[in-house]
């Protein structure tokens, strides 16, 4: 067999590129399991190419094993050593392992310095640098730049100039500095190149800087689309025409830009990579048109062969690549197909469309919670089915803010229905601000009760709904429902239990028997690594232990990683409790929980929390009693993604049900309301976890801890039942 594949190799070498001859021979081999007879036999720098070429093509899995394979064979050289580190780094970091690349990069650098390799010390460097920039670290970043810059003019590497070069723009253009690399700089070192096909890259990403004039970035792609024609690098050349036609849109030329797109969506029917982007650019330029019907059609296309390779876009796409590159495929479409189910006048047809605005909203979610933990810890299923059958008094609620309008998707039962009110997306983030800044005022109160309750009342009054189950997105993803008051001052927890889930396929929406709770608990009430202490910690974890017995909480020096390790493979418990520092930032790689002396990332939550999981006996219950979502001025993503990483953390985890809040809460006021909430827990085990979370907010409603900045910012998140 792997006799087969060598021939199909040679065979396929004279008619194909390089590199793809290479990826069809390295595929095959890896299909077959042959990957350390493939490390073994082939020349170490063909093995460093098969990598890249497997890289290029969108592959960041499985080269990692042939790289690693490749590592085990004895007698290589330093410069062996180095380029095979070099390009694991790279692939890590598009994995988004960011410790493993970083790990990588420093071995490698070890390794070249033993060889005085100028080449592999300068594009490690690089790489170093492009680690710190995906870390939100620019200034740092710059610096490994401007090393790697030296050493590659040193050795001439004229290629790596240009890449680290526009790296160097890329990053000042981001800190809005005066760029200091000019066009004629990389005009220079261009002209220098000896091979066509070296052109192409520079070009095509030098031609998306918007600092350039518009005649400036045509000719870059003008001169691009020459080269491509000429080497016949027709996936290039479909970004190439993708971005001419980009050009065109942005001066409204839409006959042009349409015709251009269509040529791009042409060659680029092998490339799902670039397919989906001309496809949802030549739906964009349709809706512009005002033809409605091309443009749902297209869209449709786009999110279709994007479903294609989702999982290995999670891993090289930023949070603004996906928000400036994924989002608006998806919102373009709902704003479409909610305008033609509103008009629809076919109760079947209605039906139908807002089951499609179902799934697509439900797909947008598990993409987007991939993106952002950079993994695939979300499975969801093809389609929406009928399986998800609730009580009639439960309400499924997706509020989704547009650009003109917000937009109320309701589940009850198997029915669907559609609210629309006229307030935007720019009108309620604003309100959410204010709301949020001014700690949750009566006045914003009341206008978010009136735009986001209001609309959708009488239909929550008719069918006697009891429990609102809401689905937020963006910014929504910020904002205590809870906190909202009606007309009459009553807040909306005083009508209906809520609760929060991420979406309707990734919550196991069941009954459980926690009659008999075994509690594993632990916290920190000292100050550690600069946070402060949470004196009524101590308190709170003696509660519980009064309450439900068991094993004694882990309180400071005993709550670690390791002894929670050891607890948790050695007993099953279904409810787990943290009363610690907690932070989700907008890169789920900043965020973690305070243990003594240390960090609990969320990869290590998983890890403890799944290991139930495999025992098929979940978590039920999750807390994170001193949890916030923080933001962090060098994130330049929105700032409700740290809300999103917390609203998904019962699927990263794993558990049934997450009880967290979205601010950090006052000690005391944290330890009454779970005294209040696990008391509720104990004596009504079989009431729903929502409904307890609402009498324990009513019950602090009579306290000294009545204003709702103090209960509301506490939610469930995932089976509310």
């Amino acid at each position: 067999m792997l006799k087969n594949w060598r021939n199909i190799y040679f065979i396929l070498s004279p008619f194909l590129a390089e590199r793809r001859a290479i990826c069809f021979y390295a595929l095959g081999l890896l299909l077959l399991h042959n990957v350390s007879l493939l490390a073994s036999e082939i020349d170490v720098d063909q093995v460093i190419e098969q990598a890249q070429a497997l890289r290029q093509q969108g592959q960041f899995h499985l080269p990692v094993s042939l790289l690693q394979a490749a590592l085990a064979r004895p007698n290589l050289s330093p410069a062996q050593h180095a380029g095979l580190w070099c390009e694991l780094s790279e692939l890590y970091r598009l994995r988004g392992e960011l410790d493993a690349a970083l790990t990588a990069v420093q071995k490698g650098l070890i390794w070249a310095e033993r060889n005085e390799n100028s080449f592999y010390n300068a594009q490690l460097l690089l790489q170093w640098g492009n680690l710190f920039n995906q870390q939100f670290e620019p200034e740092l970043a710059l610096e490994k730049y401007q090393q790697a810059l030296t050493l590659a003019q040193e050795n001439k590497q004229n290629g790596l100039i240009i890449t680290v070069l526009l790296n160097i723009l890329r990053t000042e253009n981001e800190l809005a500095l005066t760029p200091s690399v000019q066009l004629d700089t990389i005009r220079f070192y261009l002209e220098k190149l000896t091979q066509d096909s070296e052109k192409l890259l520079p070009l095509i990403h030098l031609s998306q800087y918007t600092f350039l004039t518009q005649k400036q970035r045509y000719l870059l792609l003008i001169e691009a689309k020459e080269w491509a024609e000429k080497t016949q690098e027709w996936r290039l050349y479909s970004f190439i025409l993708g971005h001419l036609g980009a050009l065109y849109q942005e001066n409204q030329q839409w006959t042009e830009a349409k015709q251009l797109t269509q040529q791009a969506i042409f060659h680029a029917q092998m490339w799902p990579d670039s397919l989906f982007r001309w496809q949802g650019q030549f739906a964009y330029l349709a809706q512009k048109q005002g033809d409605k019907l091309s443009a749902i059609a297209h869209y449709r296309l786009a999110l279709t062969t994007l479903s294609r390779i989702r999982h290995l876009l999670y891993p090289s796409l930023t949070a603004k690549a996906f928000d400036a590159e994924i989002k608006p495929l998806y919102f373009n479409l709902l704003d479409l197909l909610f305008e033609q189910a509103k008009d629809e006048s076919n109760p079947e047809k209605k039906q139908q469309l807002l089951q499609e605005i179902q799934t697509i909203l439900e797909n947008y979610r598990a993409i987007e919670l991939e993106n952002y933990y950079q993994d695939d810890c979300v499975t969801i299923q093809e389609q929406i089915t009928n399986t998800h059958h609730f009580d009639l008094d439960t309400a499924i609620i997706y509020p989704i803010l547009l650009t003109d309008r917000t937009e109320f998707l309701i589940k009850i039962g198997s029915q669907l229905y559609q609210m629309t009110q006229d307030q935007s997306a720019r009108d309620i983030e604003a309100l959410i601000h204010r709301f949020l800044t001014r700690r949750l005022a009566a006045v914003q109160a009341h206008l978010l009760y009136q735009h986001l309750i209001l609309p959708i009342e009488p239909l929550l009054r008719q069918q006697a709904i009891k429990t609102l189950v809401i689905i937020p997105y963006g910014t929504l993803l910020k904002l205590p429902f809870a906190a909202l008051k009606d007309d009459q001052g009553a807040y909306l927890i005083e009508h209906y239990a809520l609760a929060i889930i991420p979406s309707l396929n990734l919550t196991h929406a069941a009954t459980s028997d926690v009659s008999l709770i075994d509690v594993l608990a632990g916290g920190l009430s000292t100050a550690m690594l600069s946070f402060p202490a949470l004196p009524a910690v101590s308190l709170e974890l003696a509660t519980l232990h009064q309450l439900f017995g068991g094993q004694l909480p882990l309180h400071n020096e005993t709550f670690t990683y390791s002894q929670l390790a050891h607890d948790l493979n050695n007993k099953y418990y279904p409810l787990i409790h943290f009363a610690t520092h907690s932070e989700f930032h907008s890169d789920a790689k900043r965020s973690f929980l305070l243990m003594y002396q240390e960090k609990l990332t969320l990869n290590q939550l998983e890890q403890l929390v799944r290991t139930h999981r495999w025992q098929q006996q979940p978590v039920e219950l999750l807390t994170l009693s001193a949890c916030e979502t923080a933001v962090d001025s060098r994130e330049e993503t929105a700032e409700w993604r740290g809300a999103l990483g917390l609203a998904g953390v019962a699927v990263k985890a794993g558990a049934r049900r997450v009880l967290a809040s979205l601010w950090r809460v006052d000690d005391r006021a944290t330890q009454q309301f779970m005294a209040q909430f696990y008391q509720q827990l104990r004596d009504h085990p079989q009431q729903s976890h929502a409904v307890l979370l609402q009498q324990t907010q009513l019950a602090l409603l009579k306290t000294e801890f009545n204003h709702p900045w103090y209960w509301s910012a506490f939610i469930l998140i995932g089976n509310w039942l």
